[in-house]
């Protein structure tokens, strides 16, 4: 369908890693028997400065105290000797902290703009931490900032730290599922569209009213990497990343805009497929429409709804229950550009995954010894570090089960680090058809796809292990690659495969037998069978297990 190729297949590529909030758990109790949650970052200052002591508070006028990063406080006098009360937005957080520490100020209460954001770090340089005279920063929902400032001028409070909670938490099993899930319906997908075009088949469905049927929409040529491709793809994801640390605030909206595209794109497809499927799916209607070519107005249908979803999400996302939409999205836009992207070769895949092993490592462990601020440019980028903006949706994202007792904090896997891996599985898929190993068992005859599956798994458990182990951001990368390409690897060197592997010769030998023996025939109506039939026992499904 044309609509689908609206949008170039390389716009489907994303770059991310698997993080957890940042920022610790506290509570605030006020004279009025209020209690408030807040998130602190105890490199400000620790709690444990003011935890026994009880405190007035003022608000700032103007509300931000701030205008471009430059303090404007007009009532600098009525916050000396007490908790210094912004709202967020205007300028950096350590603008405001300095602001704070110059009025004379022992503590700084930010408001936040929304309530369910506060799962962001409270970030600044760490030069900026350690400026001036430790003080404790705290960040509280709207609404609890709001029923904090209506209270009478004589209320005191104070800030006490709270536990966290568990740092296990049983969210990591949907990440398995979701993620895993993914690359197997992708690469199936991927590998049933390739079969239709290799042998010049189509699948055939009977109408809903009977009498007759219908071809499902016919896939475009799938995009196969090259090493010129890997290569800009890895400068401009370098070159993205940075431009995401020093210009996040300008490049938010350009990203957003290009994910909302690629994300209509990719659920228009993952319905269309449902739809074909679907025996009420009704006649197709062709219609020809300017630069798309012909169409059907099913698919008009379809992309008009799909269109609709992401503009929904978009207006909402700020919601604390728009993390559901938002994983539908990337549950659609992981499987759809697993399914459309191929790996060549195993040499191919191993310097493809090497290289963004180095970038993850590199940007994540590397970066903040090179910077003056001293932080890490990748959890910078993926967090939006001090601006105001909200964090990119390249992620799937989960709120914890086990939520700390006075907060309620998601965690984030990347697309990256379920995108570039499954290419791998999608060529091991390739190599298992090639194959056909004798055998009945399923695992026998997928034997390189579920070795595959089951080294992602492993990698991802060590990842998460690493996390709640160090309690900071983990390169997924670091563990998925090692992890897939030594399985990968180590089987072939078993079983004698890697002539074939390494360079991705069987590829071409597929095609080219596959060519010879198969010429494209026109598509007939089975009775009873519900699918084309060319006469040849290719026609059997893709997952069949047959020899």
């Amino acid at each position: 369908d044309k609509l689908s190729q609206m949008l170039p297949a390389r716009l489907l590529v994303a770059f991310s890693l698997l993080v957890l909030v940042a920022g610790d758990l506290g509570q605030i109790k006020t004279s009025t028997d209020l209690k408030f949650c807040m998130l602190y970052e105890p490199k400000f200052g620790p709690l444990t400065t003011v935890e026994a002591t009880i405190w007035h508070f003022a608000a700032v006028e103007p509300a931000t105290g701030c205008t471009g990063n430059t303090t404007n406080i007009t009532n600098a006098g009525a916050l000396h000797g007490k908790i210094a009360v912004f709202s967020r937005g205007d300028c950096t957080f350590s603008a405001k902290v300095a602001g704070a520490k110059a009025s004379g100020a022992v503590g700084v209460i930010i408001i936040n703009t929304v309530d369910g954001e506060m799962t962001r770090p409270i970030a600044a340089n760490t030069s900026e931490y350690s400026a001036g005279t430790p003080l404790p920063v705290a960040m509280i929902e709207h609404d609890d900032g709001t029923t904090l400032l209506a209270q009478p001028a004589s209320t005191l409070l104070s800030m006490v730290p709270v536990s966290a909670g568990s740092k296990l938490d049983p969210n990591i099993i949907v990440f398995f599922l979701i993620s895993i899930g993914c690359i197997v319906c992708g690469s199936l997908w991927a590998h049933t569209r390739d079969r239709r075009m290799l042998l010049g088949t189509a699948i055939w469905l009977p109408t809903s009213g009977g009498g007759g049927g219908r071809a499902a929409p016919e896939p475009e040529a799938p995009v196969r990497l090259t090493p010129v491709a890997v290569g800009t793809f890895f400068v401009a994801s370098s070159c993205m990343l940075l431009a995401l640390y020093f210009l996040y605030d300008y490049l938010y909206y350009i990203v957003l805009s290009i994910f909302c595209i690629a994300a209509s794109v990719s659920v228009h497809r993952v319905l269309d497929v449902f739809a074909a499927l679907s025996p009420f799916h009704p006649n197709p209607h062709p219609i020809s429409l300017p630069l798309f070519g012909v169409v059907t107005l099913w698919s008009l249908l379809l992309a008009g709804a799909s269109i609709l979803f992401v503009i929904l999400w978009a207006v909402y996302r700020a919601e604390p229950s728009a993390w559901v939409a938002q994983d539908i999205l990337g549950v659609c836009f992981l499987s759809s550009t697993i399914q459309i992207i191929r790996m060549p070769s195993l040499r191919l895949a191993t310097i493809l995954l090497g290289a963004f092993l180095l970038y993850d490592v590199f940007f994540v462990f590397i970066t903040p010894l090179l910077t003056s601020s001293h932080e890490s440019v990748m959890v910078t980028a993926a967090t939006g570090g001090s601006s105001d903006s909200q964090p990119l949706p390249l992620v799937i994202s989960l709120p914890r089960f086990v939520s700390p007792p006075c907060l309620s904090s998601s965690s984030l896997l990347g697309f990256g680090d379920v995108i570039l891996p499954a290419l791998l599985a999608s060529f091991c898929r390739s190599f298992d058809l090639f194959r056909r190993r004798p055998g009945w068992q399923l695992f026998a005859r997928n034997l390189y796809f579920f070795t595959f599956l089951t080294a992602y798994a492993t990698g991802l458990m060590f990842t998460y292990i690493a996390l709640v182990a160090t309690s900071m951001a983990q390169p997924a990368l670091l563990y998925l690659v090692p992890c897939t390409l030594g399985a990968v690897w180590a089987l072939g060197w078993r079983k004698g495969d890697l002539a074939l592997l390494v360079p991705g010769s069987f590829l071409e030998e597929e095609r080219d037998t596959a060519s010879v023996q198969h010429e494209p025939k026109p598509v007939e109506e089975t009775a009873g069978a519900g699918r084309a039939s060319n006469g040849t026992e290719d026609d059997r499904p893709l997952l069949s297990e047959e020899p």
